[in-house]
């Protein structure tokens, strides 16, 4: 799975690993702790006397399952073609296979975050409207609700357009836009990307309808970017590490087709439901 993200033409910005980061784990099936606004935080007292007991640390959080599921992909590459075309079909099916990859999981991490978000709030991002103190805001209310100050904003590609080119917005910043090069344009110095995954809303037959599966939505939520199992950070993609996991190739068995094969397993999961906000912009 980590090695799709990084081998499409989504690599540069591999919004699913951003929504929801890569926790490696070694059985198909196991446990982790999921976070409702019912589980409180207190700060243990440390403090002991000579000879006395130290506090145990206990967690609440509810032990929750997740359960990997396997996915594979094939990419045809028929043995007729001379030596050196077999090889560059093989290269392309190596990339495409990846690329199908990455984006299933983008897909479904999306697709979850949004269930988990809810309806939202709507804003207008136009004329003397401040972005920035909006997303701010609800940073904060995040990083409350989650118990955390690491946060993401993941912005559709709509909602990019009208926050970028808003005057307030404009004035605050020089040069490129990015996380990278302004990080700390918001609260926190809250890491931010833009997801420009798109879908084919129409069923196959029709004439195809393209939209961005985010577009003019805003999801600010609370992120680690290397998880573990009983983090309050939004969602996790808990991936199978093993053997039978990655890039193969094989030969179908009339010996004719050589099989560019691409294998994954892993579960995206919501794992702290309070730990999310949403912008509907406009």
């Amino acid at each position: 799975m980590e090695y799709s993200q990084g081998a499409s033409q989504f690599s540069q910005q591999p919004v699913g690993l951003f929504l929801a980061p890569l926790l490696p784990v070694e059985t198909a099936v196991g446990w982790y702790k999921a976070w409702t606004d019912r589980d409180r935080f207190w700060l243990p007292k440390t403090e002991r006397a000579m000879g006395g007991q130290a506090s145990d640390l206990g967690l609440v959080g509810v032990d929750t399952q997740y359960e990997c599921t396997a996915h594979g992909v094939n990419y045809p590459v028929d043995r007729v073609l001379g030596e050196q075309q077999r090889g560059l079909q093989v290269r392309d099916g190596e990339l495409y296979t990846k690329e199908v990859a990455q984006l299933k999981h983008a897909t479904l991490a999306i697709n979850k975050a949004l269930a988990a978000a809810g309806a939202g709030t709507a804003k207008v991002w136009s004329g003397a409207s401040t972005p920035v103190q909006d997303v701010d805001n609800e940073i904060l209310t995040v990083m409350k609700r989650a118990k955390s100050p690491n946060i993401g904003v993941l912005f559709g590609a709509t909602a990019w357009h009208l926050f970028k080119n808003n005057s307030s917005v404009l004035d605050r910043s020089a040069g490129a836009l990015r996380w990278e090069t302004n990080p700390s344009l918001f609260h926190g110095s809250a890491e931010y990307r833009t997801a420009y995954v798109v879908t084919d809303t129409k069923p196959e037959g029709v004439a195809e309808a393209i939209a961005f599966l985010l577009d003019a939505i805003v999801l600010i939520f609370a992120r680690c970017a290397t998880p573990n199992r009983r983090d309050q950070s939004f969602m996790k993609t808990f991936a199978l590490v093993s053997d039978a996991v990655g890039y193969d190739l094989a030969t179908r068995k009339d010996g004719r087709v050589d099989l560019v094969k691409f294998d994954w397993s892993h579960d995206v999961r919501v794992t702290n439901t309070t730990a999310v906000s949403r912008l509907n912009i406009s």
